[in-house]
């Protein structure tokens, strides 16, 4: 890549947000495709965010999620839980 390629590419992603897209307000997405996602952001250590999607996808219908690791459920399911006042969790890295 030229530099006057990286420079023009820079200075178009130095003004994203100013453009006023006709987007819509929500997207359809399936319940796979979600559970891909949701997962992947845990994974990258992106619990903020992994956590806004699991809050979706629950008060939206999900029931459960296809995922073998007991780990990865809990992660998915703690907050609801926590707030729900069933359970309260702190994940260590700890082994006790």
């Amino acid at each position: 890549m030229s530099k006057k390629t990286l420079h023009n590419a820079l200075k178009q992603l130095s003004s994203v947000g100013c453009v006023d897209y006709n987007n819509p307000e929500h997207y359809t997405i399936s319940h796979d495709f979600a559970e891909m996602i949701w997962m992947r952001l845990f994974e990258l250590g992106l619990e903020k965010e992994a956590s806004l999607l699991s809050e979706k996808m629950i008060s939206q219908g999900c029931e459960g999620i296809n995922i073998e690791n007991a780990e990865l459920i809990l992660n998915f399911w703690k907050d609801h839980l926590e707030e729900l006042g069933i359970c309260s969790i702190k994940i260590t890295k700890e082994l006790h």
